[in-house]
């Protein structure tokens, strides 16, 4: 199973996602992340996920990390949005000029 506070330990030392300020210490999206893994860790305990949900999960908290993604909670809903400057679409064609040319 996976140890929850092991991991967010990780994501603590490996990433900048707990700043502080003087005795102020922000961390936004350190919640999130925590709320997320622990939701996981329930779903576990219930054998109710796949390890293919597993790495999903783990790929949506790492979008999230690079500001990506957004992640917010509707009720026990986990909502995951995403950020237009940063998302590409996989299925919008290139223009190139020398085909576009080639068809006229």
């Amino acid at each position: 199973m996976i140890d929850g506070r092991d991991f967010i330990k990780s994501l603590i030392k490996n990433r900048e996602i707990l700043k502080q300020d003087d005795n102020i210490y922000y961390a936004d999206k350190l919640f999130i992340i925590n709320s997320v893994v622990e939701w996981i860790q329930s779903r576990v305990r219930k054998d109710s996920i796949t390890r293919s949900q597993l790495r999903n999960y783990a790929s949506i908290i790492q979008n999230y990390l690079d500001n990506k993604l957004g992640l917010h909670w509707e009720g026990d809903d986990l909502m995951v949005s995403v950020h237009k400057k940063s998302w590409k679409n996989p299925f919008t064609k290139k223009k190139n000029s020398d085909t576009d040319k080639e068809a006229q």
